[in-house]
C-alpha cells in the first residue's frame, strides 16, 4: 500500500479526469478489526492511486493477497501486489511487497519478487522497514538503519532514516475528504542521520479503516521538479 514511484513519467492529460469520473460509489468500507487499523491487512482489498510528477502521471492498483511465506524465510508476511496500470515505462507490471507487524510497528519488506514461474522469492537481505506504529500518536518518533537489497556477497545501499508522527490533520483526495488523518514524516539519508545530508523526505497520510490516502515525496533542496504526489482515487474492501 506504500507505492514508491521510481521514475518520471510522460504526460497523460486525460487520466486524472477519467479516474475522478470513474470512482462512483464503489468504495466498500473496512469492517471488524480492520475498521480501527490505519493499515488494514485484509485479503481481497484493493486501493487505486494516481502518482503525479512534473512530467506526467501513472495509475497504480495495490491488491491485498493475504498471508504467505517466502521460501527460505521463517517469518510469515502479508503480501500485497502493486500493479502498474500504465504507462509502464519499462517497469515490471507487478511488484510484490510484504508487510508484517513487529514490536508495535507495521513494517515493509521490499526485497522480494516473482521468478519466471510466478513463485515468490527473496531478492535481498534487508531488514523490514518500519512504516508506522500500530497505534500512532502525535509525537511518536523512531529511526532505523538498513542496507537495502543487500546480499550475502555484499552490495546494496546503506540507508538511514528518521520518522515522526505529526498532529492530526485533514486531507482531500479523489476518494473523499478525510478527518483525523495521521501524517508520518520520514527523512532518508545516505548513511549517518545528518540533517545536512538528507536525500528525500516523505509525507505519508493514513486514515483509520482506509489506509494510505496520500503520499508526497519532496527533494530537501526544494527543487519542485523532483516532487512526486500519490493520491487515493478509489478503494474496495471485500463484503463482510
Amino acid at each position: 500500500m506504500m507505492m514508491r514511484s521510481r521514475a518520471h513519467t510522460a504526460p497523460l492529460a486525460a487520466l486524472w479526469v477519467a479516474l475522478l469520473l470513474s470512482c462512483g460509489d464503489s468504495r466498500q468500507p473496512a469492517s471488524g478489526d480492520a475498521a480501527v487499523s490505519y493499515f488494514p491487512m485484509v485479503g481481497g482489498t484493493s486501493w487505486r492511486y494516481v502518482i503525479s510528477t512534473a512530467d506526467g502521471s501513472l495509475e497504480v492498483e495495490v491488491t491485498a493477497k493475504g498471508a504467505t511465506t517466502v521460501p527460505g524465510e521463517d517469518a510469515e508476511i502479508f503480501l500485497m501486489d502493486e500493479r502498474n496500470l500504465g504507462p509502464d515505462f519499462g517497469f515490471d507490471e507487478v511488484a510484490p511487497v510484504g508487510y508484517l507487524v513487529e514490536e508495535g510497528f507495521v513494517a515493509r519488506i521490499e526485497g522480494i519478487g516473482y521468478d519466471g514461474a510466478g513463485v515468490l522469492r527473496r531478492l535481498g537481505q534487508d531488514i523490514a522497514t518500519r512504516v508506522l506504529p500500530v497505534d500512532p500518536q502525535p509525537g511518536d518518533s523512531w529511526e532505523q538503519s538498513n542496507r537495502l537489497f543487500g546480499t550475502p556477497e555484499g552490495g546494496g545501499a546503506s540507508m538511514g532514516w528518521l520518522s515522526h508522527v505529526g498532529e492530526l490533520t485533514q486531507v482531500s483526495v479523489p476518494a473523499g475528504r478525510f478527518e483525523d488523518v495521521v501524517e508520518v514524516v520520514t527523512t532518508y539519508f545516505d548513511d549517518a542521520r545528518d540533517p545536512q545530508k538528507a536525500k528525500v523526505v516523505y509525507h505519508d497520510y493514513y486514515v483509520r479503516g482506509v489506509g494510505l490516502v496520500k503520499s508526497v515525496t519532496e527533494d530537501p533542496s526544494g527543487d519542485p521538479s523532483n516532487r512526486i504526489e500519490q493520491v487515493l482515487v478509489d478503494y474496495r474492501f471485500p463484503s463482510p
